[in-house]
């Protein structure tokens, strides 16, 4: 009976071990892996790692649509202050005729110059030509108002365009963090992977000589199989945020961010509360401000096409028939043109209610963008201060699980501790380079969001 459970205990021993050596070669394979499927589907990666700084200059040349939307508006805003220039000017024009006809007939007066004409002439030449000109006196001020909101269309598209700019560089830059981010992730599965690795080779070599029983090897084959799988789920975020990278930076396939030891070492705001202060003079809520000063222009504008129409006008022409050899007969007219249309079908109150409902909704985007942004502001300080915090939890963390890791190897090689105990020291370890992981990284991608609310240079 004893021989037999021996017997049994033997070959289950020796069925453990071959798993353990079958599963051990097949975690060789998968981790031994230079290319994944996940990197075949993504496509290549870029023959270079690419800095943040190149990053952000191949999407500049690479704009999206929002930011040729607002440089398109910025041109026309500058067209139209254009015309509105020119409109300062009188109208000019000139005009000429000339003919030929045939009088016949008794005798009468040309009624145009006055003169006898005889009966009977035949064929009668004539030349006619004039300049005029015309000037509407009351429209200046009008006129004045269609530049300046020109103007003020002109610097609030340009300041939304700059906004536009500064928020595709924030969203590279975001893309470039993830793949960045995905980067150390990797690194950090991989480690954990050697580091399960080494606690399996151990546990066996304890099973082999008695010193553990059969499940430690188990579940230490357990722990390394699901570190197997986030470690492959881990690559296959890589591999998509490097294409997401890629494609914001119009390129095909991956492309692979760039490490800099300067992201850090960023050193904090001095003054948090300041940047509130600093928030006002961000180029979307510069941009609101110049659009409803221009709403208002506009509705002013609109307001004097009440007021009545004083018009100059002059005109000088000449007249030559072929009675006198093309004698020419100038004739001057100059008159002031007083006019006011009391029924004109509604249209100058349909355009002052159009451009009044303009100007009340340029007030509310007006009030709601500098609320916007100062709310993001606000939620990205209180983000960025919040990863500060977790950055320092995280370094005292990973100083004790590493020491906690040591004190566990020490104790299970003397047989003071379990397996678990084992692999829970393994599993705090990695938790805690994850945090850390994530908190810088949460703390760069709330530093960069600011910079571009605020306008400035990431």
């Amino acid at each position: 009976m004893f021989g037999q459970s021996l017997f049994g205990k033997t070959v289950m021993l020796h069925r453990s071990l071959k798993f353990l050596a079958l599963s051990m070669a097949c975690a060789n394979v998968l981790y031994g892996q230079t290319t994944t499927p996940w990197d075949q589907a993504a496509g290549p990666r870029a023959p270079e790692a690419i800095s943040l700084g190149q990053a952000i200059r191949m999407a500049e040349q690479n704009k999206s649509p929002e930011v040729v939307l607002q440089e398109t508006r910025v041109r026309e805003a500058k067209a139209e202050h254009y015309q509105a220039s020119w409109s300062w000017l009188p109208y000019v024009g000139t005009y000429g005729t000339a003919g030929t006809f045939t009088t016949g007939g008794v005798a009468r007066q040309d009624p145009l110059t006055g003169e006898f004409v005889p009966g009977n002439v035949g064929a009668v030449s004539s030349v006619n030509a004039g300049v005029g000109i015309s000037l509407d006196l009351m429209q200046f001020a009008r006129r004045g108002s269609e530049m300046e909101a020109a103007m003020l269309r002109a610097n609030g598209y340009t300041a939304k365009a700059l906004g536009s700019r500064y928020r595709q560089a924030l969203f590279v830059t975001e893309r470039f963090f993830d793949a960045l981010a995905s980067q150390h992730l990797v690194r950090a599965r991989e480690q954990s992977l050697r580091r399960a690795e080494e606690s399996l080779r151990i546990v066996t070599e304890r099973v082999s000589v008695g010193k553990a029983i059969t499940v430690d090897s188990l579940q230490a084959v357990s722990q390394r199989d699901r570190i197997i799988s986030e470690l492959a789920n881990s690559r296959a975020l890589l591999a998509g945020a490097e294409a997401a990278l890629a494609r914001q930076i119009g390129l095909d396939g991956r492309a692979q961010a760039s490490d800099d030891p300067s992201f850090y070492s960023i050193r904090p705001y001095s003054d948090v509360s300041t940047l509130r202060s600093d928030a006002q003079r961000s180029p979307e809520i510069a941009g609101a401000g110049f659009l409803l000063e221009a709403a208002g222009k506009d509705l002013q504008s609109a307001k004097r096409l009440w007021l009545p129409s004083v018009r100059l006008n002059g005109n000088q022409n000449a007249n030559a028939v072929n009675f006198r050899d093309f004698q020419i007969y100038p004739q001057s007219i100059a008159n002031i043109q007083v006019s006011f249309a009391f029924f004109d079908g509604g249209a100058r109150g349909r355009l002052t209610q159009q451009k009044s409902a303009a100007y009340d909704f340029a007030q509310a985007v007006a009030a709601d963008t500098r609320r916007e942004v100062l709310a993001a502001v606000a939620a990205q300080s209180a983000l960025l201060q919040a990863a500060e915090q977790r950055i320092g939890l995280s370094e005292s963390g990973i100083h004790a699980s590493t020491e906690e890791l040591r004190t566990q190897q020490e104790r299970y090689s003397v047989g003071r501790a379990t397996a678990i105990d084992l692999m829970r020291a393994q599993e705090s370890l990695t938790r805690a380079t994850v945090e850390q992981i994530l908190a810088r990284f949460d703390l760069l991608r709330s530093r960069a969001a600011i910079e571009a609310l605020l306008g400035r240079n990431l």
